[in-house]
């Protein structure tokens, strides 16, 4: 079974956090999440009879399509549990704010 070529919808940006980098020759969307760009990943601790098995990536997460909500929500769930939980209970333009005058990550000391 193909995955579904699912389009990007521009209110995803504000929706999920995310910004659009680039497009490739066909018009198709590259896409980032913002909470790595400006906040990081969360740290996890790996312990001797845990569940989780391997260190967290240090790598910025990049969306190309299919642009599925799911694919979305299991990220920042999983990389960004706290900061997404915050996110979700602000109003659309909290959301606007929260996000926009961050300094990115890449730039600090």
């Amino acid at each position: 079974m193909l995955p579904r070529s699912t389009p990007f919808q521009p209110k995803q940006c504000s929706e999920f956090g995310l910004e659009i980098i680039s497009h490739d020759k066909n018009g198709n969307p590259t896409v980032r999440c913002k909470f790595y760009a400006f906040e990081g990943r969360d740290k996890v601790k790996i312990v001797e009879g845990g569940t989780r098995k391997r260190k967290s990536r240090g790598d910025i997460k990049y969306f190309t399509k299919s642009f599925m909500p799911l694919n979305y929500r299991s990220h920042l769930q999983g990389q960004h549990k706290e900061s997404w939980e915050a996110y979700q209970q602000m109003s659309n333009s909290a959301r606007e704010a929260c996000l926009q005058g961050k300094i990115n990550i890449a730039n600090t000391l």
